[in-house]
């Protein structure tokens, strides 16, 4: 598991998509590890939270946009100086 999935909070759906089976897994537990139904079958659909890093996220977000205004700004500031 990754880092920035939640192992606590993991789906297994099993079914028809009109009239599911769902079971909550946690694997952060020795009982959730243990349970007698973790058989991936076919057509299973698992789906695991990710956890949000908005901070993270945000700042991954911005930072082509201060890259650019940081490269732009040395590039004025060196023209400006060696104009002078």
């Amino acid at each position: 598991m990754s880092e920035n999935l939640r192992a606590s909070n993991i789906r297994l759906i099993r079914g028809d998509l009109s009239d599911p089976s769902v079971y909550l897994i946690n694997l952060k537990t020795f009982e959730g590890l243990s349970q007698q139904n973790l058989t991936i079958e076919p057509n299973d659909i698992v789906y695991v939270e990710p956890i949000r890093k908005s901070f993270l996220e945000a700042l991954r977000d911005i930072t082509p946009i201060l890259s650019f205004l940081t490269t732009t700004l040395t590039f004025i500031l060196l023209v400006d100086n060696i104009s002078n």
